[in-house]
């Protein structure tokens, strides 16, 4: 069954006026590009004192959370992937998800217009599985209430106590990656019960699936299948470049995403 996942907490409007800050309402919608209490609680502290906030109202705020959203161990999983600083993303060299991440050229941490509400995701149906959980096709409703079609990785929470390093790993350098072969990822959905990766969704099937089907078979003559061999090269130069190495690399990784192109 089709569902939009709702929230549990009152609107943004409504925390404001409840706090006090309902002056920020504006700023916070059209500077910072909050439009929901769950982005705005991943708002740092620079960010509102450049709205104008003052210390006195950033601890009322803060206060506000710590009463009515006690901390959980998702949310200090996600406080991590907030704070997660330069320096630190510098000093990343671990394997994951088939990576061998000696270093992170560019890294960045997770700003709030990477934080999808979890009221914009309308879950469809279960499509696999994936290394961090339930991979499920979904609708997100961008910022301009456009409807994209997406992949969302359903986090399963036993998974991220037991390699949350490897999580945290993994999302700084996914949204450091830009190539046209890889997976974009949209962003995360941060809530107290949910934390979710959201990606571009693959229109068909994997490489592997394809490869496997009679009747797809007939579909990828093998010049096409060479240009597929170019284009995941291209990802995997891409990679190199980045001083990133895949160490998993397979049909069973590779996304069919129209007659001519494939994704990693």
């Amino acid at each position: 069954m089709n569902s939009r996942t709702g929230s549990s907490i009152h609107g943004l409007y409504e925390l404001l006026v409840e706090t006090e800050l309902v002056h920020y309402y504006s700023a916070i919608k059209n500077e910072l590009k909050v439009t929901s209490v769950n982005k705005l609680r991943y708002v740092q502290d620079e960010e509102l004192a450049n709205i104008g906030f003052s210390k006195l109202e950033q601890r009322r705020l803060h206060r506000y959370f710590q009463k009515h959203l006690p901390p959980t161990y998702i949310n200090k999983i996600k406080s991590k992937i907030l704070s997660k600083s330069k320096e630190e993303c510098d000093r990343t060299s671990t394997n994951l998800s088939g990576l061998n991440i000696n270093k992170i050229s560019s890294p960045i941490s997770l700003s709030t217009d990477r934080v999808i509400a979890i009221d914009n995701i309308e879950i469809i149906k279960d499509i696999g599985v994936g290394m961090f959980g339930v991979v499920k096709q979904g609708i997100w409703y961008n910022e301009h209430d456009v409807k994209i079609q997406v992949a969302v990785k359903c986090i399963n929470k036993k998974m991220i106590r037991n390699s949350s390093a490897e999580f945290l790993k993994e999302m700084n350098i996914q949204y450091t990656l830009n190539n046209e072969h890889i997976v974009h990822l949209y962003g995360v959905v941060l809530d107290s019960q949910h934390l979710m990766m959201v990606t571009e969704l693959a229109p068909q099937m994997g490489l592997l699936e394809c490869l496997r089907e009679p009747v797809f078979q007939q579909r990828l003559p093998v010049n096409t299948l060479c240009d597929f061999s170019l284009q995941i090269c291209d990802a995997m130069k891409y990679l190199e470049s980045r001083n990133l190495i895949h160490q998993n690399l397979g049909a069973h990784n590779v996304l069919i995403f129209g007659k001519n192109k494939v994704k990693h």
